[in-house]
């Protein structure tokens, strides 16, 4: 394996440039830099950042947007009422049901992780002209779009 590994690298295709650069972002970890101060799974503080942008969402909508089972999702915002992170009240349309809304602790919280977030990017983008910052992003917003719709047609082929 490690020969396969190494002959890919000497040979140095754009691909493997992708890889390297990816891995060195991944060992950045900015997405864990946001929620670094408030002791949470990187699937709570998704589920916190859902609801913020969704107030009185279901929990059948968080499940789906984040991409795990109702029941597991029942669990965490179930703890993440109980220390307070989030609300839960009935639903006036349906009395089977309930809405999920942040607690003033995570809107506090989260306020405070983008705006560490955003002086996290600052610092990323700071060697870039504001030029260089325009066209990295209009290129990997449509590097990831077509990554998206790719994965989306072979989501629906299967």
């Amino acid at each position: 394996m490690h020969e396969i590994v190494d002959e890919f690298m000497k040979s140095n295709p754009p691909e493997m440039q992708w890889v390297r650069l990816l891995h060195r972002l991944g060992n950045l970890r900015l997405s864990e830099a946001p929620r670094a101060n408030f002791d949470l799974s990187f699937s709570q503080f998704e589920i916190l950042r859902f609801v913020g942008q969704n107030p009185g969402c279901h929990l059948q909508d968080v499940a789906e947007k984040i991409g795990h089972t109702p029941a597991s999702v029942s669990v965490s915002i179930r703890r993440l009422e109980e220390e307070n992170w989030l609300v839960r009240s009935d639903d006036p349309n349906d009395g089977r049901a309930t809405c999920i809304f942040l607690s003033n602790k995570s809107k506090n919280a989260l306020k405070n992780a983008l705006q560490n977030q955003m002086g996290i990017i600052k610092i990323f983008l700071e060697e870039l002209t504001k030029q260089e910052q325009n066209q990295l992003l209009a290129l990997m917003e449509k590097a990831v779009s077509g990554m998206e719709n790719h994965q989306m047609n072979k989501a629906e082929k299967d």
